[in-house]
């Protein structure tokens, strides 16, 4: 199975992101300039799990723990790799 990480996040968070979409999302993104509430940071984590069958850590459920895409891109990868051993 090969999967872009990056265009399964990207469509999940696009789904999610009420602002004009006319700013550029990309894994550079700062997370806290999209604005998602703990509320909607869960739905995201949850069709992330769905959609790659995969489990987040509790400690990884914060959107604190993520600066920018990129970082939740990295753990997403981690997790996906970890899955596979």
């Amino acid at each position: 199975m090969n999967i872009n990480v990056m265009d399964v996040l990207l469509e999940i968070i696009k789904k999610y992101y009420k602002q004009s979409s006319d700013i550029e999302i990309n894994k550079n993104t700062k997370i806290k300039t999209l604005k998602f509430d703990s509320i909607s940071f869960i739905r995201i984590i949850v069709e992330i799990e769905e959609r790659l069958n995969i489990q987040f850590d509790d400690d990884f459920l914060l959107i604190e723990k993520y600066e920018i895409l990129g970082d939740l891109e990295k753990y997403v990868l981690q997790k996906l790799n970890d899955s596979r051993t």
